[in-house]
């Protein structure tokens, strides 16, 4: 112990341990105010300051990258959806053709007296054209289902707007 403890009356004692606890506490929430949060590609104005400290136009870069990693993502959206859209034109048009043929086919097998090889040809293609629509139509109202049971469990979605449109 130093003399100073020794001298010191009860109260400056007090004082002292408030003091300190005090300064732990300026400390903790100093601490706290340092650890911070932010979410997307650009960091908050503070934290950009700071870079710019370390190194001067750091935080223009970072401006810069956020913004080509940006133009980035859009363009490979977009060939995304580019791509998924030839490819689907290319298989509608790919069945198309495919079906004429084979209705075409069927059709003159028949036409040749060869009657069931001929419906064989002529209603495969109708029976999956048939089936597509209806396994399209359906797994599209299954999907509208859940999406709508998501919104009414996420209390989004008002069912009583649909009740008075009938």
């Amino acid at each position: 112990m130093d003399n100073e403890d020794i001298n010191e009356t009860p109260a400056e004692k007090l004082d002292k341990e408030l003091a300190n606890q005090v300064n732990k506490e300026k400390r903790i929430i100093e601490i706290q105010a340092a650890i911070s949060r932010s979410s997307g590609p650009i960091p908050p104005p503070e934290t950009l300051k700071a870079y710019d400290l370390v190194k001067p136009g750091l935080a223009g870069e970072i401006f810069e990258m956020a913004k080509n990693q940006s133009q980035h993502r859009i363009e490979m959206e977009k060939t995304v959806i580019v791509g998924d859209s030839k490819r689907s034109w290319a298989g509608l048009i790919f069945g198309f053709i495919i079906t004429l043929v084979s209705i075409g086919t069927g059709a003159f097998l028949i036409q040749q007296g060869h009657d069931i090889a001929g419906a064989a040809f002529a209603g495969t293609p109708i029976v999956s054209i048939v089936t597509a629509f209806i396994y399209g139509t359906d797994k599209r109202s299954q999907e509208r289902i859940k999406k709508q049971k998501a919104l009414l469990e996420a209390g989004v979605y008002n069912n009583d707007k649909d009740d008075e449109s009938d």
